[in-house]
């Protein structure tokens, strides 16, 4: 049985996952009738609005089920971009839009791989909704729920040989509120495929198709959904090497949704047992961890800095007094105008001591470059009671191929 928990937003309830793996394999190892492959082989968290918070404890919604994946009874409903915002009608229009993205463009994002531990999901989009195109549907007259991939199509022209397409696809609230629901980003140089990437002809229009990220939402009757274009989304993505201005025909640009209408089986579904795990040890906070972004800032020169920590913090287990300690910080920067300056800097540190003993491990990492390849730039220390015993270094020239 698969179990598919929201990609945006925070983490679903906790469920008796290892009540589920046994009942598995006790029908396919012991031929036990255990009723599992009676039951939907999916079965979806079907994530309800919530406010944009960088940290939700359990995200609000319901479980639903699926027999395949993409669910064949989740047919597509098709919206169409124009100049009037995201229409259910098709219009003829010779209209176009400009999308290029400044450097703050991302600001809203979530860490790349959020785990819901932590102030690390996507917040408020509005902030990147006002410095990108945005295109909204009328208020909904009744809820709207999708599951599966949105699907953006459209033509689409860059002025230079390598560009990227981010589609964010929102929640809009009647007091304005956007919640990021998934995101796609398509290097556009892998148009025709990620096998053979080809550099753009300037000018020239092409027809692309973007599936955005799976995902599981319910739109509440009154809110609107938003599309959102971009051409950079840092630091979650890195940047093409110089700056881009897409044309995007919007006469040309169609939404798909995949909708998935309610079904009575979904009241029916078998409960999940309660979340069981090892008894907890008896330990003691040392320092207390931490996660999550920091204030984005520029400074004088034009860079702008995001930092995001990942802090495990530091705690003793009393009945064997061995202190564990992880530390780690991310610094993302570029100058405004100058995506080639991109640049990402971490730090790790992991340590472990007890009774006079100690060992720990630090690693340094500087990943930039310039239009043309990244220069990748690593150090690792080892030490042990505080003495250095290994000491590693890595500089490597990697060609942008296209990226």
């Amino acid at each position: 049985m698969g179990h598919c928990f929201p990609y945006e937003g925070g983490p679903g309830p906790l469920i008796g996952y290892l009540q589920e793996t046994l009942r598995w394999w006790d029908h396919w190892l012991k031929g036990r009738a255990t009723g599992v492959m009676d039951e939907p082989p999916i079965r979806v968290w079907m994530q309800e609005w919530e406010p944009p918070l960088a940290e939700i404890p359990v995200r609000r919604g319901r479980w639903v089920a699926a027999h395949a994946w993409p669910d064949p009874a989740a047919p597509g409903l098709d919206m169409w971009l124009g100049e009037q915002g995201l229409s259910r009608t098709r219009t003829a229009s010779n209209a176009a839009s400009s999308v290029a993205s400044p450097t703050v463009a991302g600001r809203a994002s979530s860490d790349w791989c959020p785990y819901g531990l932590g102030p690390d999901l996507a917040t408020d989009q509005r902030e990147d909704d006002a410095v990108a195109p945005v295109f909204d549907s009328e208020p909904l007259d009744r809820p709207l729920d999708i599951l599966g991939a949105p699907v953006l199509a459209i033509n689409v022209a860059a002025d230079r040989p390598v560009a990227q397409l981010v589609v964010r696809l929102c929640d809009v609230a009647p007091d304005g509120s956007s919640v990021r629901v998934t995101y796609g980003v398509l290097n556009l140089t892998h148009r025709g495929g990620h096998e053979r990437p080809e550099p753009l002809e300037p000018g020239r229009s092409y027809r692309v198709r973007l599936a955005l990220n799976d995902c599981a939402h319910a739109f509440p009757a009154g809110h609107r959904v938003r599309v959102a274009l971009g051409t950079s989304y840092w630091p979650v993505v890195w940047p093409a090497p110089e700056p881009v201005t897409l044309t995007v025909a919007l006469g040309s640009g169609s939404l798909t949704l995949p909708v998935r209408a309610p079904k009575a089986t979904d009241t029916t579904l078998a409960p999940f047992g309660p979340a069981e795990c090892a008894p907890e040890r008896a330990f003691t906070v040392l320092r207390a961890p931490t996660r999550g972004r920091q204030a984005l800032a520029a400074d004088a020169t034009g860079t702008t800095r995001l930092v995001s920590v990942r802090d495990r913090g530091r705690f003793r287990l009393d009945d064997i007094g061995l202190i564990h300690e992880g530390w780690g910080q991310g610094v993302h920067s570029f100058g405004e105008g100058d995506p080639a300056s991109a640049v990402t800097e971490t730090q790790r540190r992991v340590a472990y001591e007890r009774d006079g003993w100690s060992v720990r491990i630090e690693t340094r990492m500087r990943l930039g470059g310039d239009s043309t390849a990244f220069l990748l730039q690593a150090k690792l220390d080892a030490f042990e009671s505080d003495a250095k015993v290994f000491t590693g270094t890595w500089d490597e020239v990697i060609p942008r191929c296209g990226v």
